[in-house]
Protein backbone atom coordinates (compact mmCIF):
# COMPACT_ATOMS: atom_id res chain seq x y z
CA UNK A 1 0.00 0.00 0.00
CA UNK A 2 1.30 3.56 -0.96
CA UNK A 3 1.73 6.14 1.44
CA UNK A 4 -1.64 7.59 0.15
CA UNK A 5 -3.39 4.30 1.07
CA UNK A 6 -2.27 4.30 4.21
CA UNK A 7 -2.92 8.34 4.94
CA UNK A 8 -7.08 7.03 3.90
CA UNK A 9 -6.62 4.58 6.45
CA UNK A 10 -5.62 6.66 9.06
CA UNK A 11 -8.03 9.19 8.23
CA UNK A 12 -11.30 6.73 8.01
CA UNK A 13 -10.24 5.37 11.42
CA UNK A 14 -10.07 8.65 12.74
CA UNK A 15 -13.96 9.33 11.18
CA UNK A 16 -14.99 6.12 12.96
CA UNK A 17 -13.79 7.28 16.25
CA UNK A 18 -15.30 10.55 16.12
CA UNK A 19 -18.49 9.29 15.10
CA UNK A 20 -18.88 6.87 17.97
CA UNK A 21 -17.45 9.59 20.60
CA UNK A 22 -20.71 11.72 19.01
CA UNK A 23 -22.89 8.84 19.53
CA UNK A 24 -22.28 8.08 23.29
CA UNK A 25 -22.51 12.02 24.54
CA UNK A 26 -25.74 11.75 23.34
CA UNK A 27 -27.12 8.79 24.78
CA UNK A 28 -25.65 9.95 28.26
CA UNK A 29 -27.80 11.37 31.14
CA UNK A 30 -26.98 14.80 33.31
CA UNK A 31 -27.49 13.71 36.82
CA UNK A 32 -28.03 17.20 39.05
CA UNK A 33 -25.57 17.66 41.78
CA UNK A 34 -27.53 17.43 45.32
CA UNK A 35 -26.35 20.26 46.98
CA UNK A 36 -25.64 19.89 50.89
CA UNK A 37 -27.74 21.58 53.13
CA UNK A 38 -26.35 23.49 56.36
CA UNK A 39 -29.33 23.84 58.52
CA UNK A 40 -30.15 24.19 62.27
CA UNK A 41 -33.21 23.11 64.27
CA UNK A 42 -35.19 26.50 65.62
CA UNK A 43 -35.99 26.00 69.01
CA UNK A 44 -34.59 29.40 71.02
CA UNK A 45 -37.18 31.71 72.08
CA UNK A 46 -36.17 35.65 72.01
CA UNK A 47 -35.71 36.06 75.87
CA UNK A 48 -36.97 39.40 76.92
CA UNK A 49 -34.36 42.23 77.67
CA UNK A 50 -34.19 41.94 81.93
CA UNK A 51 -34.28 45.40 84.06
CA UNK A 52 -33.65 45.52 87.85
CA UNK A 53 -34.68 48.53 90.38
CA UNK A 54 -34.36 48.58 93.92
CA UNK A 55 -37.54 48.73 96.17
CA UNK A 56 -39.12 47.97 99.83
CA UNK A 57 -41.67 45.12 100.08
CA UNK A 58 -44.66 46.79 101.60
CA UNK A 59 -48.39 45.57 102.38
CA UNK A 60 -50.86 46.06 99.59
CA UNK A 61 -53.74 46.74 101.74
CA UNK A 62 -52.51 49.27 104.87
CA UNK A 63 -55.47 50.68 106.64
CA UNK A 64 -55.15 53.51 109.02
CA UNK A 65 -57.64 53.50 112.08
CA UNK A 66 -59.02 56.72 114.21
CA UNK A 67 -61.83 57.68 116.74
CA UNK A 68 -65.09 59.38 115.42
CA UNK A 69 -65.32 60.80 118.12
CA UNK A 70 -63.06 63.08 120.81
CA UNK A 71 -61.73 62.45 124.35
CA UNK A 72 -59.07 61.05 126.43
CA UNK A 73 -57.73 57.66 125.66
CA UNK A 74 -57.42 54.79 128.32
CA UNK A 75 -53.92 52.60 128.24
CA UNK A 76 -52.51 52.45 125.16
CA UNK A 77 -50.33 48.90 125.10
CA UNK A 78 -49.62 48.59 120.68
CA UNK A 79 -46.57 48.03 119.41
CA UNK A 80 -45.00 47.50 115.85
CA UNK A 81 -45.57 44.55 114.17
CA UNK A 82 -48.25 43.20 116.99
CA UNK A 83 -50.33 41.19 115.09
CA UNK A 84 -54.36 41.48 115.47
CA UNK A 85 -57.75 39.65 114.88
CA UNK A 86 -60.36 40.94 113.71
CA UNK A 87 -62.54 42.39 116.62
CA UNK A 88 -60.19 42.98 118.64
CA UNK A 89 -60.17 45.92 120.65
CA UNK A 90 -57.40 48.50 119.49
CA UNK A 91 -57.45 51.53 121.76
CA UNK A 92 -60.36 52.76 123.96
CA UNK A 93 -61.87 56.20 124.93
CA UNK A 94 -62.80 57.20 128.34
CA UNK A 95 -66.45 57.02 128.33
CA UNK A 96 -67.37 58.97 131.49
CA UNK A 97 -67.73 61.68 129.41
CA UNK A 98 -69.49 60.29 126.30
CA UNK A 99 -72.05 58.64 129.56
CA UNK A 100 -72.88 61.91 130.60
CA UNK A 101 -73.96 63.14 127.24
CA UNK A 102 -76.42 59.72 127.00
CA UNK A 103 -77.75 61.01 130.62
CA UNK A 104 -78.19 64.67 129.32
CA UNK A 105 -79.99 63.35 126.28
CA UNK A 106 -82.02 60.90 128.42
CA UNK A 107 -83.11 63.76 130.34
CA UNK A 108 -83.73 66.13 127.61
CA UNK A 109 -86.35 63.39 126.29
CA UNK A 110 -87.89 63.13 129.36
CA UNK A 111 -88.39 66.69 129.66
CA UNK A 112 -89.73 66.83 126.18
CA UNK A 113 -92.20 63.23 126.23
CA UNK A 114 -93.56 65.24 129.29
CA UNK A 115 -93.73 68.85 127.66
CA UNK A 116 -95.36 66.92 124.24
CA UNK A 117 -98.30 65.20 126.92
CA UNK A 118 -99.45 68.51 128.69
CA UNK A 119 -99.66 70.24 125.27
CA UNK A 120 -101.72 67.07 124.11
CA UNK A 121 -104.04 67.27 127.00
CA UNK A 122 -104.28 71.45 126.11
CA UNK A 123 -105.18 70.88 123.14
CA UNK A 124 -108.07 68.48 123.49
CA UNK A 125 -109.65 70.93 126.58
CA UNK A 126 -109.37 73.57 123.89
CA UNK A 127 -110.75 71.53 121.01
CA UNK A 128 -113.93 70.58 123.61
CA UNK A 129 -114.27 74.04 124.86
CA UNK A 130 -114.67 74.88 121.13
CA UNK A 131 -117.39 72.49 120.73
CA UNK A 132 -119.08 73.84 122.99
CA UNK A 133 -118.51 77.44 122.05
CA UNK A 134 -116.45 78.77 125.30
CA UNK A 135 -113.13 79.62 123.70
CA UNK A 136 -113.00 81.01 120.24
CA UNK A 137 -111.34 78.98 117.03
CA UNK A 138 -107.78 80.68 117.80
CA UNK A 139 -107.24 79.51 120.90
CA UNK A 140 -107.61 75.75 119.56
CA UNK A 141 -105.13 77.15 116.85
CA UNK A 142 -102.39 77.93 119.29
CA UNK A 143 -102.93 74.98 121.20
CA UNK A 144 -102.33 72.85 118.13
CA UNK A 145 -99.40 75.07 117.44
CA UNK A 146 -97.70 74.16 120.87
CA UNK A 147 -98.80 70.35 120.00
CA UNK A 148 -97.22 70.30 117.05
CA UNK A 149 -93.75 71.98 118.42
CA UNK A 150 -93.61 69.70 121.55
CA UNK A 151 -93.74 66.50 119.10
CA UNK A 152 -91.01 67.91 117.17
CA UNK A 153 -88.93 68.62 120.22
CA UNK A 154 -89.25 65.59 121.18
CA UNK A 155 -88.17 63.58 118.58
CA UNK A 156 -85.49 65.87 118.33
CA UNK A 157 -84.99 64.88 121.70
CA UNK A 158 -84.72 60.80 120.87
CA UNK A 159 -82.30 61.43 117.82
CA UNK A 160 -79.83 63.37 120.03
CA UNK A 161 -80.08 60.29 122.65
CA UNK A 162 -79.62 57.92 119.72
CA UNK A 163 -76.70 59.89 118.70
CA UNK A 164 -75.02 59.88 121.82
CA UNK A 165 -75.38 55.79 122.39
CA UNK A 166 -73.45 55.88 118.86
CA UNK A 167 -70.64 58.22 120.05
CA UNK A 168 -70.59 56.02 123.56
CA UNK A 169 -70.25 52.92 121.08
CA UNK A 170 -67.55 54.30 119.18
CA UNK A 171 -65.27 54.70 122.18
CA UNK A 172 -63.88 51.10 121.30
CA UNK A 173 -61.81 50.98 118.25
CA UNK A 174 -61.69 47.79 117.06
CA UNK A 175 -59.79 45.84 114.50
CA UNK A 176 -61.94 45.37 111.14
CA UNK A 177 -59.83 42.31 109.71
CA UNK A 178 -56.76 40.18 111.18
CA UNK A 179 -53.83 42.07 110.26
CA UNK A 180 -50.61 43.57 111.58
CA UNK A 181 -49.49 46.85 113.19
CA UNK A 182 -47.10 48.51 110.89
CA UNK A 183 -46.89 51.92 113.05
CA UNK A 184 -48.67 53.73 116.40
CA UNK A 185 -49.36 57.38 116.47
CA UNK A 186 -50.75 57.59 119.93
CA UNK A 187 -49.73 57.47 123.87
CA UNK A 188 -51.43 56.53 126.58
CA UNK A 189 -54.33 59.00 128.37
CA UNK A 190 -53.58 61.47 125.20
CA UNK A 191 -56.28 63.61 123.99
CA UNK A 192 -57.52 62.71 120.87
CA UNK A 193 -60.00 64.32 117.96
CA UNK A 194 -62.26 62.77 115.59
CA UNK A 195 -60.03 61.59 112.38
CA UNK A 196 -56.71 61.92 113.83
CA UNK A 197 -54.48 58.59 113.25
CA UNK A 198 -54.25 55.95 116.20
CA UNK A 199 -52.66 53.21 114.20
CA UNK A 200 -51.84 51.34 111.11
CA UNK A 201 -52.02 48.11 110.22
CA UNK A 202 -51.81 45.82 107.34
CA UNK A 203 -53.38 42.05 106.07
CA UNK A 204 -50.71 39.73 105.62
CA UNK A 205 -49.69 37.57 102.56
CA UNK A 206 -50.50 40.29 100.66
CA UNK A 207 -47.27 42.21 99.42
CA UNK A 208 -45.97 44.80 96.67
CA UNK A 209 -43.02 46.83 95.65
CA UNK A 210 -43.03 50.38 94.27
CA UNK A 211 -40.37 51.57 92.18
CA UNK A 212 -39.88 54.39 88.88
CA UNK A 213 -38.72 53.60 85.37
CA UNK A 214 -37.67 55.73 82.65
CA UNK A 215 -40.35 56.46 80.18
CA UNK A 216 -38.75 54.53 77.17
CA UNK A 217 -39.12 50.96 79.89
CA UNK A 218 -42.69 52.19 80.78
CA UNK A 219 -42.85 52.00 77.00
CA UNK A 220 -42.19 48.31 77.04
CA UNK A 221 -44.01 46.80 79.78
CA UNK A 222 -47.83 46.64 80.64
CA UNK A 223 -50.40 45.70 83.41
CA UNK A 224 -50.15 41.97 84.03
CA UNK A 225 -46.78 41.28 82.53
CA UNK A 226 -44.41 38.88 84.62
CA UNK A 227 -41.35 40.15 87.08
CA UNK A 228 -39.13 38.35 89.56
CA UNK A 229 -38.77 40.12 93.02
CA UNK A 230 -35.48 38.60 94.85
CA UNK A 231 -35.77 39.04 98.80
CA UNK A 232 -32.18 37.94 100.01
CA UNK A 233 -33.59 38.30 104.03
CA UNK A 234 -36.87 36.05 103.04
CA UNK A 235 -35.23 33.31 100.06
CA UNK A 236 -32.51 32.90 97.92
CA UNK A 237 -34.74 32.15 95.24
CA UNK A 238 -37.11 34.49 93.33
CA UNK A 239 -40.70 35.48 94.34
CA UNK A 240 -43.01 35.58 91.08
CA UNK A 241 -45.19 38.63 90.98
CA UNK A 242 -47.10 40.19 88.33
CA UNK A 243 -47.21 43.96 87.33
CA UNK A 244 -49.95 45.46 88.88
CA UNK A 245 -49.81 49.41 88.03
CA UNK A 246 -48.17 51.81 85.45
CA UNK A 247 -48.36 54.93 86.48
CA UNK A 248 -50.31 57.42 83.00
CA UNK A 249 -48.05 60.48 84.21
CA UNK A 250 -44.14 60.72 85.51
CA UNK A 251 -44.22 61.00 89.33
CA UNK A 252 -40.39 62.88 89.03
CA UNK A 253 -38.92 64.15 85.39
CA UNK A 254 -39.00 61.34 82.84
CA UNK A 255 -39.86 58.85 85.54
CA UNK A 256 -43.18 56.35 85.74
CA UNK A 257 -44.23 54.94 88.97
CA UNK A 258 -44.14 50.55 88.73
CA UNK A 259 -46.06 48.41 91.28
CA UNK A 260 -45.58 44.63 91.10
CA UNK A 261 -47.81 42.34 93.04
CA UNK A 262 -46.15 39.17 94.58
CA UNK A 263 -47.87 35.85 94.06
CA UNK A 264 -46.30 34.41 96.44
CA UNK A 265 -45.24 36.27 100.06
CA UNK A 266 -44.05 33.59 102.31
CA UNK A 267 -41.21 33.75 104.60
CA UNK A 268 -42.36 37.61 103.29
CA UNK A 269 -42.40 41.15 105.54
CA UNK A 270 -42.97 44.20 105.04
CA UNK A 271 -40.01 46.91 105.55
CA UNK A 272 -37.65 44.16 103.17
CA UNK A 273 -35.46 45.59 100.75
CA UNK A 274 -36.14 43.92 97.69
CA UNK A 275 -35.02 43.72 93.85
CA UNK A 276 -37.20 43.75 90.49
CA UNK A 277 -36.29 42.16 87.60
CA UNK A 278 -38.92 43.05 85.16
CA UNK A 279 -38.37 41.56 81.26
CA UNK A 280 -39.13 44.36 78.84
CA UNK A 281 -40.96 43.95 75.77
CA UNK A 282 -37.96 44.27 73.00
CA UNK A 283 -39.18 45.46 70.03
CA UNK A 284 -42.76 45.11 70.81
CA UNK A 285 -42.88 41.71 70.53
CA UNK A 286 -40.98 37.99 71.15
CA UNK A 287 -40.50 35.33 68.87
CA UNK A 288 -37.99 32.77 67.53
CA UNK A 289 -34.24 33.62 67.12
CA UNK A 290 -33.05 32.54 63.35
CA UNK A 291 -29.72 33.30 62.19
CA UNK A 292 -29.67 36.30 59.80
CA UNK A 293 -27.46 34.25 57.49
CA UNK A 294 -30.78 31.67 57.08
CA UNK A 295 -32.82 35.09 55.93
CA UNK A 296 -33.52 35.62 52.09
CA UNK A 297 -34.84 39.01 51.85
CA UNK A 298 -37.73 39.39 48.98
CA UNK A 299 -37.12 41.49 45.90
CA UNK A 300 -38.02 42.34 42.74
CA UNK A 301 -41.16 40.49 43.20
CA UNK A 302 -43.26 43.67 44.43
CA UNK A 303 -44.37 41.72 47.54
CA UNK A 304 -41.80 43.76 49.93
CA UNK A 305 -43.78 44.80 53.10
CA UNK A 306 -41.44 46.05 56.48
CA UNK A 307 -40.24 43.39 58.74
CA UNK A 308 -41.24 40.52 56.02
CA UNK A 309 -38.50 38.18 54.49
CA UNK A 310 -38.29 34.16 53.35
CA UNK A 311 -36.36 31.09 54.98
CA UNK A 312 -35.74 27.85 53.42
CA UNK A 313 -37.38 25.14 55.80
CA UNK A 314 -36.10 21.18 55.64
CA UNK A 315 -39.07 18.79 55.03
CA UNK A 316 -37.36 15.53 56.70
CA UNK A 317 -39.71 13.55 54.91
CA UNK A 318 -39.34 14.56 51.15
CA UNK A 319 -35.41 15.67 51.92
CA UNK A 320 -36.49 19.02 50.01
CA UNK A 321 -36.46 22.63 50.75
CA UNK A 322 -39.30 24.96 51.00
CA UNK A 323 -39.92 28.77 50.75
CA UNK A 324 -41.62 30.39 53.66
CA UNK A 325 -42.69 33.36 54.37
CA UNK A 326 -41.94 35.30 58.32
CA UNK A 327 -42.57 37.87 59.80
CA UNK A 328 -39.38 39.80 61.32
CA UNK A 329 -39.66 42.02 64.53
CA UNK A 330 -36.45 42.87 65.02
CA UNK A 331 -32.78 41.76 65.70
CA UNK A 332 -30.57 40.00 68.79
CA UNK A 333 -27.13 39.88 68.93
CA UNK A 334 -26.65 38.57 65.11
CA UNK A 335 -29.98 37.06 64.86
CA UNK A 336 -33.56 37.70 63.57
CA UNK A 337 -36.68 37.58 65.70
CA UNK A 338 -39.22 36.26 63.35
CA UNK A 339 -43.11 36.23 65.40
CA UNK A 340 -44.96 34.64 62.24
CA UNK A 341 -44.51 32.04 59.52
CA UNK A 342 -42.51 29.54 61.77
CA UNK A 343 -42.52 26.78 64.76
CA UNK A 344 -40.35 25.79 67.21
CA UNK A 345 -38.74 22.58 66.13
CA UNK A 346 -38.69 23.52 62.59
CA UNK A 347 -35.04 22.52 60.68
CA UNK A 348 -34.00 25.88 58.53
CA UNK A 349 -31.10 26.63 56.10
CA UNK A 350 -28.67 29.00 57.36
CA UNK A 351 -26.19 29.05 54.49
CA UNK A 352 -26.21 29.37 50.87
CA UNK A 353 -29.86 30.09 50.88
CA UNK A 354 -29.52 32.56 47.51
CA UNK A 355 -28.93 29.37 45.76
CA UNK A 356 -31.67 27.23 47.06
CA UNK A 357 -35.09 27.38 45.33
CA UNK A 358 -38.43 26.22 46.88
CA UNK A 359 -39.13 22.19 46.14
CA UNK A 360 -35.01 21.41 45.65
CA UNK A 361 -34.11 18.25 46.99
CA UNK A 362 -31.04 18.54 49.14
CA UNK A 363 -28.49 16.49 51.50
CA UNK A 364 -28.97 17.66 55.09
CA UNK A 365 -25.57 18.20 57.29
CA UNK A 366 -25.23 17.67 60.51
CA UNK A 367 -27.06 20.29 62.13
CA UNK A 368 -25.41 23.26 63.39
CA UNK A 369 -26.73 24.50 67.02
CA UNK A 370 -27.97 27.79 67.12
CA UNK A 371 -25.28 30.59 67.87
CA UNK A 372 -22.44 28.86 66.86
Amino acid sequence: MGSFGKVCSVLAVLAFGLAGCGEEETVTETKEVIRGLKAARISAAADRPVRRYPSIIRPVTETALSFEVSGKLKAVSLEVGQEIAEGDVIAEIDPRSLQLQVEQAEAAVSETNAALANASVDYDRQATLLERGIVAQAAVDRSLATLKSAKAQAEQAEKKLALAHEDLDKAVLKSPFTGVISSVSVVSFGQISPGQEIVKFYAQGAYEAAFNVPAAVAGQIAVGDRAEVFVSAATPAPLPARISEIGSSASQVASFPVVVKLDDAENVKAGMAAEVALSLRADGDEGLLVPLSALAIRSGDGAEEVGAAKIYVYDEQTRTVAVRDVVIAGVRENRAVITSGLEGGEIVAIAGVSFLRDGQEVSLLPLTPIGD
